[in-house]
């Protein structure tokens, strides 16, 4: 197989020629089609008003579901994101977990846990913001925090 690489900053295409299709081409154009799909750990990019800004994925402190809308809380703005909450959870690193259906924290955040005698528990995140930990995720919550 032959390769050649153009470089243009106008221009974001990928021709592959080959005389059939490979093992090898298979996973190139895996990577090719997952590549808007994968965070690299870095950067997402989330909108600000009119604004599109690259987010720190370190920097989220939770991501929520508003009316409907992907909400990243960083600091104190909130950016709304493209990305659906299953869809965070499959690609974000190990230290965001999902609490309950709508809202996924960054437990590099969190600043405390809070249990009433409902057994509800409560996380607060360094930011100020709180939610519940739902029944289904209580186990995966505490056996994540050593709880």
């Amino acid at each position: 197989m032959k390769y050649k690489f153009v470089i243009d900053e106008n221009d974001e295409s990928c021709i592959i020629r080959a005389p059939k299709k490979t093992e090898l081409i298979s996973k190139i154009e895996e990577l090719i089609l997952n590549d808007d799909k994968t965070l690299d750990g870095i950067n997402i990019y989330g909108y600000l008003e009119k604004d599109i800004v690259p987010i720190k994925i370190a920097d989220i402190f939770n991501i929520t579901i508003e009316d409907e809308k992907t909400i990243a809380y960083v600091n104190n703005k909130k950016y709304q994101i493209k990305y659906r909450l299953y869809q965070l959870e499959q690609m974000l690193p190990e230290n965001f977990l999902q609490i309950n259906k709508s809202c996924i924290i960054n437990l590099s955040h969190i600043k405390r846990f809070n249990s009433s005698w409902s057994a509800v528990l409560m996380v607060e995140m360094k930011n100020g913001y709180t939610d519940y930990v739902s029944r289904r995720q209580i186990k995966k919550v505490k056996r994540r925090m050593g709880l």
